[in-house]
């Protein structure tokens, strides 16, 4: 499979991409090295995927749309993290979760790739969850900028699933943590 992944020097798109290139799938990385946390360590992690079946790419999410190109599967990572941003960089979570997010989209249209995956967040629950969670009764109402943009996200993936018949999974990740993880995770 020829696969498209935004984000991949991230902790996550780094070993998704290294499990997908040892599993002999053609990979293309997109990311911005953005320096939210330390940009070596993003850079390391890229240069731990020199593989022949890998291109990387150091584009924004926001100038997808620009490309052209074929790819079976389009995976979204790339995002502004962190709940905690202070107030003066909020406009990262609309121009690159929400806005760059809508862009990814607009480039798997235009490419004709009908199965896409992204990432979402717990962030995108309320507080107020008794017991576990679950999908079909845990109150959706972030508290965070951070979560309003994933559930944005969340949301402007069914309006293309409903109106494009893509095919799109939306993973809500929880405290994801391990090897080459970001460093302003608390373990």
């Amino acid at each position: 499979m020829k696969i498209l992944i935004t984000g991949a020097a991230g902790f996550i798109g780094y070993h998704l991409s290294k499990k997908l290139l040892a599993l002999g799938h053609d990979v293309t990385g997109v990311d911005n090295f953005s320096d939210y946390y330390d940009v070596s360590l993003k850079k390391e992690r890229t240069s731990r995927l020199e593989h022949q079946n890998f291109c990387f790419l150091k584009k924004d999410i926001n100038e997808l749309k620009s490309m052209n190109a074929s790819f079976d599967l389009a995976i979204n990572l790339a995002a502004q993290p962190g709940v905690r941003l202070p107030s003066s960089h909020h406009y990262l979570y609309k121009s690159t979760n929400e806005d760059g997010f809508e862009n990814f989209m607009q480039f798997c249209l235009k490419n004709n790739i009908e199965k896409v995956i992204y990432a979402s967040s717990s962030s995108v629950y309320s507080d107020g969850a008794i017991g576990k969670y679950k999908e079909s009764s845990t109150k959706l109402l972030p508290k965070s900028k951070y979560g309003v943009s994933k559930l944005k996200n969340e949301q402007h993936a069914k309006k293309m699933f409903e109106k494009y018949n893509l095919s799109v999974i939306g993973l809500r990740f929880f405290s994801v943590y391990g090897p080459w993880g970001r460093p302003d995770m608390a373990y």
